[in-house]
């Protein structure tokens, strides 16, 4: 159990889950949860460690943030293998900055460009507005210990920002999540997405520095908040050499 320097327990609980992640840390330092190992039950850790259950998913979620832990729905938690590939649930909505972090390489959000666009007919279809309607372009690279991994391009309704001089603060954020929520005060709640290979040519050779013929994956998808409002549409393209995605499945 965790106790103060006086033997007793400690006055604020919510610090818990800090002892709780250093206590892990260490075990994973110290080759007690060796690298790509399922971690114990959370049943097991929190009864280990004296803590709650919410108490340690607090924890895991801090190493998760650090790219020590990866968790995966119904298969239970692990210390991530040393590896130069980015492994991501498919399943999972967020922010794709965090999933570079996560797995141990510096991760950078560079903002290319944000400007009004006028909308094509699929598009505005898909934004359930007006053909030529204006709406916002914002492209972004991530990168991955300085090497280019992800190209987005995302567009969204005019109607969703309350002037064109907001989009700029788009490079203040990490995702386009976070800047929707802070910025204009809507949460994504998900997303609707199809999935294609794409064989690389210019401007994505350019871009994520791939020779022409490259596979990419490729993900153009279509964000709602939980009343159904379209929020965006997006295309993100991956260089499939680095970056994994997994899906677990089902009966």
């Amino acid at each position: 159990m965790f106790l103060d320097g006086n033997g007793m327990k400690p006055t604020k609980p919510r610090r818990l889950y800090l002892k709780a992640a250093e206590h892990l840390r260490a075990s994973i330092a110290g080759g007690i949860f060796k690298r790509g190992e399922r971690l114990p039950s959370e049943t097991e850790l929190a009864e280990e460690l004296s803590v709650s259950r919410s108490t340690l998913r607090e924890a895991f979620r801090l190493l998760e943030d650090e790219g020590l832990i990866m968790s995966r729905r119904g298969a239970g938690s692990f210390v991530r293998p040393e590896s130069k590939r980015i492994v991501e649930g498919l399943e999972k909505l967020g922010s794709m900055t965090k999933s570079i972090r996560r797995d141990g390489s510096r991760a950078e959000d560079r903002m290319l460009s944000a400007r009004p666009i006028t909308l094509g007919e699929s598009t505005a279809q898909s934004l359930q507005v007006e053909t030529g309607s204006i709406g916002y372009m914002i492209e972004t690279l991530r990168l991955a210990d300085d090497r280019p991994v992800i190209y987005s391009c995302d567009i969204l309704p005019a109607s969703l920002l309350t002037n064109i001089e907001v989009l700029n603060r788009r490079k203040d954020f990490e995702s386009l999540l976070d800047f929707l929520w802070e910025v204009a005060g809507v949460q994504v709640s998900y997303c609707v997405e199809k999935v294609r290979i794409l064989l690389a040519a210019s401007p994505m050779t350019h871009l994520l520095s791939v020779p022409a013929g490259t596979p990419l994956l490729v993900m153009d998808g279509v964000a709602h908040d939980e009343s159904d409002r379209v929020l965006y549409v997006e295309s993100a393209y991956f260089a499939s050499e680095i970056y994994d995605f997994v899906l677990v499945r089902r009966p």
